[in-house]
């Protein structure tokens, strides 16, 4: 499983390189982790989705 973001038709991992776990609310257990996204990735994004556009 690829843990990184999908910015302008790619895979990048997170500038900010930590991780958010993913928690099920019934059982209080990580099910999953997903990259957390810093102001960079943010901005990246977002110049992507303007450049497509």
């Amino acid at each position: 499983m690829q843990h990184k973001h999908f910015i302008d038709g790619q895979w990048v991992d997170s500038q900010g390189g930590g991780e958010l776990a993913i928690l099920n609310p019934a059982t209080g257990k990580q099910i999953a982790s997903v990259p957390d996204g810093s102001r960079a990735d943010v901005d990246r994004a977002v110049q992507a989705a303007k450049h497509a556009f």
